[in-house]
């Protein structure tokens, strides 16, 4: 399990960064938030948020139901 913990490119355009180039291509924890979810492509990062009452799974690395879920301490 990867948790980001500082994003600078939250409400902003995308900007290549170290993490995304360092851990590739797909979607990742964010420490910030169990409702959003890092994601990478191409070196390239963006906050997401993951729809309506979902929230992301660390382990599936995907937004799944809130029952369903163990956010490890992150704050909804």
């Amino acid at each position: 399990m990867r948790l980001v913990a500082v994003l600078a490119v939250a409400g902003v355009a995308a900007a290549r960064n170290k993490f995304c180039t360092t851990y590739g291509d797909g979607n990742y924890a964010f420490a910030g938030s169990c409702a959003q979810f890092f994601s990478c492509a191409n070196g390239f990062g963006w906050l997401q948020p993951c729809p309506g009452d979902l929230l992301f799974d660390s382990t599936l690395m995907e937004c799944v139901w809130r029952e369903q879920v163990d956010c490890e301490g992150r704050p909804l």
